[in-house]
């Protein structure tokens, strides 16, 4: 498994094969819009009322999804900024600012293991309490 850091290393060893080396923000902002439009479009195909064309290429969520991916890594790179760094300020939001913003899903089913507190059994994990024992 690629760490963040090894899939900004790799997109730059990829840049640096070419001399014009990275395109400037506007430039990859740019391709970043067009990528977004590839994957709306696809996105439509797939889940809406859209069907593909006879001739149209075949694609597939992930790939579109990588190409953005890609030109975002280009974008950090070409400010010298790190991946990792924009992905945890970007969860450090969502379990901070949008907390309680979102209903929460029911925890899931604890796997009781139940031990003895005078007259109920208590889960050891979760602390569900039983009836009490007759």
């Amino acid at each position: 498994m690629l760490t963040l850091e090894q899939c900004q290393k790799e997109v730059d060893a990829w840049i640096r094969l070419h001399a014009d080396g990275y395109w400037n923000p506007h430039q990859i902002y740019t391709r970043l819009g067009s990528e977004v439009g590839e994957l709306a479009k696809e996105i439509n195909h797939e889940f809406g009322p859209l069907p593909k064309k006879g001739d149209e290429k075949t694609s597939s969520l992930t790939e579109e999804c990588g190409d953005i991916l890609f030109t975002i890594i280009c974008l950090l790179n070409s400010q010298k900024l790190s991946l990792e760094e924009a992905f945890r300020t970007a969860i450090a939001k969502c379990y901070g600012r949008d907390k309680d913003r979102f209903k929460r899903a029911p925890a899931p089913a604890c796997q009781h293991e139940w031990m003895v507190d005078g007259d109920r059994d208590v889960c050891k994990k979760c602390g569900t309490r039983s009836h009490p024992v007759i």
